[in-house]
């Protein structure tokens, strides 16, 4: 009599497993699909945070032309300053 569940679960199985992962795929958020560098996909990031996108991809040079701009309009700002020191020294600028 139960000669037919075997069958049932053979198929059942992999058919339940295809529809979670469809739905998982649905499920999916743009923002999560693009962890990679979501500052970019901002339609207007800010110098600094782009600075800091750019750091942490180890193009120090596009960096610090970022905290550069960033400074030039907050002239102040002490975390701009430090992470452009920062990034001279990873290019190799000792002069700063």
């Amino acid at each position: 009599m139960n000669h037919h569940f075997g069958f049932k679960l053979k198929i059942g199985f992999p058919i339940a497993v295809l529809c979670c992962a469809g739905s998982f795929l649905f499920c999916v958020s743009p923002q999560d699909k693009n962890e990679e560098n979501p500052v970019l996909d901002k339609p207007n990031p800010n110098p600094f945070s782009l600075g800091n996108s750019k750091f942490k991809n180890g193009s120090y040079s596009e960096a610090i032309e970022f905290y550069s701009r960033d400074l030039d309009v907050n002239p102040d700002n002490p975390s701009s300053l430090n992470n452009r020191g920062l990034a001279k020294s990873k290019a190799g600028d000792e002069t700063g």
